[in-house]
């Protein structure tokens, strides 16, 4: 089975053993039997999503995992519930449990294999403390394009970590994780959730493509001579990063160090605003303009900022039907 199989069956097993379990509340005796069969299926199929062979190091954790999946099936109810009560995204279980036993296998394996490169020596809890927080940093910027200075700086700002004990441990990190890439022959990092890896990788290599190609067809269709188009155009673009911005300024980063790769891209074409768009990544206060005061700079009636929007996007989609 390919990845999104074996997450499909894993749960739909949840699905019978949850309806099972309900059965089971109302008749002990007449569903017990295939509560536990169910139950018994569930935990194989996630328990051979990470022990997938006799030789996997995973095993040396096994408890840990089963720990997980029979705390798993306690919660995952109540936190589908609050999710829901919430309206956020429905929540799969086995994104769920995978992100329990992800976890715990982090914070297991950090701790094993840093006391392997420290001699055998005993980690402290405070060491490895700091190991699992550099690793979750880490983690949190891995789709930032920033170089390794970049990155220590970053985290040092975040967690408030001098960079000197930063740079200590993000290189005892690096080596953890290629030990660990090792043994499990070279899966997806035991961080990340299975399923997110699976399905976000593909999305995100679909996003990317996709901005290149509606960047190249604007380019194409844009009157250079149109200084209003010009900035319609580049404040709408700039839009789709506004909660991106927002997000980063929240968590203290430097939303220009970790959007760099979509500055860079931006900056190369020509119908892009270079005014506004310099504003908008370097300064943290700047807000986008609105239709009004492009159209005041541009000494344009009301309503004309979308008009040329709408007009324009009706070419895009004209001459290429793919973007519909």
């Amino acid at each position: 089975m390919n990845n999104k199989e074996v997450f499909d069956n894993i749960n739909n097993l949840y699905s019978q053993y949850h309806f099972l379990y309900e059965k089971q509340q109302e008749n002990y005796v007449q569903y017990k039997v295939a509560f536990e069969r169910e139950k018994n299926n569930l935990f194989l199929a996630v328990l051979k999503l990470y022990c997938q062979n006799n030789n996997s190091k995973n095993w040396d954790f096994v408890d840990s995992i089963t720990e997980e999946i029979d705390a798993a099936l306690e919660k995952f109810p109540e936190v589908l519930k609050k999710n829901q009560d919430k309206k956020k995204k429905q929540l799969s279980f086995s994104q769920y449990v995978c992100v329990k036993i992800n976890n715990r296998l982090g914070k297991e394996k950090s701790i094993q294999i840093a006391e392997k490169n420290n001699g055998g020596s005993h980690i402290s809890e405070h060491e490895a403390r700091m190991i699992r927080t550099i690793k979750n940093e880490v983690e949190f910027f891995k789709n930032y394009d920033l170089t390794e200075t970049e990155l220590i700086k970053e985290i040092s700002l975040r967690r408030g970590i001098g960079e000197k004990t930063v740079r200590k441990y993000l290189k005892l990190t690096k080596c953890n994780r290629k030990l660990i890439d090792a043994e499990n022959g070279s899966k997806p990092s035991y961080l990340e959730t299975p399923e997110t890896e699976f399905l976000n990788n593909k999305e995100q290599n679909k996003k990317a493509e996709l901005l290149s190609q509606v960047l190249d067809a604007m380019e194409r269709f844009h009157d250079k001579s149109d200084k209003m188009e010009t900035q319609v155009l580049t404040v709408h673009l700039l839009k789709e990063y506004k909660d991106e911005k927002k997000d980063a300024v929240a968590k203290e980063c430097d939303f220009l160090i970790t959007h760099k790769s979509v500055y860079e891209l931006l900056k190369n074409y020509q119908f892009i605003d270079k005014e506004i768009l310099v504003s908008f990544f370097e300064d943290m206060n700047y807000s986008l303009k609105t239709d009004k005061e492009i159209e005041d700079d541009n000494n344009m009636k009301k309503g004309a900022a979308k008009h040329k929007w709408d007009r324009f996007i009706e070419k895009m989609k004209k001459n290429n039907p793919d973007f519909e």
